[in-house]
């Protein structure tokens, strides 16, 4: 696969006020300067008249006031630029989903833009989920193969500073076909899904790994069912996942610590905790509500909701800011909206789940400092 990512390095060197070159305004100084000396009565059509401001004021007082006055209307072509780049741009970083030619991210136009895609001469598989780290460096994904011919299955962890990747095979994993993967809040590890299947994994289970394949490790929750969508806590102590037998999902907390098990909502899935620690969002069957890590129910229902949810049905991912949640749909689209559910809409009709109706949005994690490092970085291809 190949990664491409040339209006993040654009857009974020523009990311910061515009200032007006020193020559440019040395320039400027010349010219009022030159004017001035003018006699008033020399006829020029194309020159700046001083005497027309303030005919009564002395030649300096008018130079100051004229060169005030446009220095104040470039400061404002600045910031009205500087705040129209970061309306386009937003803080947050591009939403991340699979769709497009592979894995694309969403331009400010609703337009997808390829980040990772499978060469047409080699068979690929399905891409099954993907996510950002925290530095919005490194890039994980997940191939599942129906055929098991793929020699691309298992779990990727792409470094977009070098266009390396690391592929880390079913055996390492505990099974061949990750889903749901998600970062660790320091980028120490990763947690997944694995569905049951085959040799490596009779049973659906969450497990944890490091991005170099090494130290894998069973999740051992006491249940016996179908686990998915793990989703770290802030502070790393503590994972909610959804997980169900034969009928609806419910949602748990597992804490480390204590090596316990907690439920905090009997129906509802793909939860997603926030990035302050004191909501979980989470997928219901008419939109999206919000639990507290102890189980109570703080959904905001800022209007006359049919089911006391938010949004669209779908899955939920916050923005690293904590301000805005994006809800991945099968097949209604990529929708985006404020945290407490206002300001709702659609930012493209590619839905986020993927092939296996499996796979979530990321929000990657903005990187200014790295993008601006790295103008242009190679294509990555499987």
């Amino acid at each position: 696969m190949s990664t491409v990512d040339p209006a993040a390095s654009i857009l974020g060197a523009l990311d910061g006020p515009v200032q007006p070159r020193p020559e440019f305004a040395e320039s400027l100084r010349a010219t009022l300067l030159a004017e001035l000396r003018t006699p008033v009565y020399a006829p020029s059509r194309r020159r700046l008249r001083l005497e027309w401001f303030l005919p009564q004021a002395p030649p300096r007082l008018r130079l100051v006031l004229v060169t005030a006055l446009l220095l104040l209307l470039l400061a404002g072509i600045a910031t009205a630029t500087y705040i129209g780049v970061r309306a386009v741009t937003d803080d947050n970083g591009p939403i991340t989903l699979i769709g497009g030619a592979g894995i694309s991210t969403i331009g400010p136009d609703g337009r997808l833009h390829t980040v990772v895609r499978c060469p047409p001469t080699a068979e690929c598989g399905v891409l099954q989920s993907v996510d950002w780290s925290p530095d919005g460096r490194r890039l994980a994904y997940s191939i599942n193969t129906f055929a098991g011919n793929s020699p691309h299955a298992g779990l990727h962890v792409l470094d977009t500073t070098t266009g390396k990747a690391k592929h880390i095979l079913g055996g390492e994993l505990g099974c061949l076909a990750p889903s749901d993967v998600d970062w660790s809040p320091d980028g120490a590890w990763l947690a997944y899904a694995c569905e049951p299947g085959g040799p490596l994994q009779p049973a659906s289970a969450i497990y944890l790994i490091e991005p170099d394949g090494s130290n894998g490790m069973l999740l051992r929750t006491g249940l016996s069912g179908r686990h998915s969508s793990p989703s770290w806590s802030p502070d790393g102590r503590r994972i909610a996942f959804a997980f169900g037998r034969r009928g609806p999902l419910a949602i748990y907390v597992f804490d480390f610590a204590a090596s316990r098990r907690t439920l905090l909502v009997a129906r509802g899935s793909a939860p997603a905790w926030s990035p302050g620690g004191k909501a979980i969002a989470y997928r219901v069957g008419c939109g999206v509500k919000f639990t507290t890590p102890e189980g109570r129910d703080v959904t905001p229902v800022p209007g006359p909701f049919r089911c006391y949810a938010i949004g669209v049905p779908g899955v939920p991912v916050w923005s690293p800011d904590g301000r805005k949640i994006a809800i991945g749909t099968t097949n209604r689209g990529t929708y985006v909206m404020d945290a407490d559910g206002t300001h709702l809409r659609r930012l493209t009709k590619q839905g986020a789940t993927g092939a296996t109706g499996l796979g979530r949005p990321s929000w990657r994690p903005r990187s200014t400092a790295l993008e601006r490092v790295n103008p242009t970085r190679r294509r990555k291809e499987l």
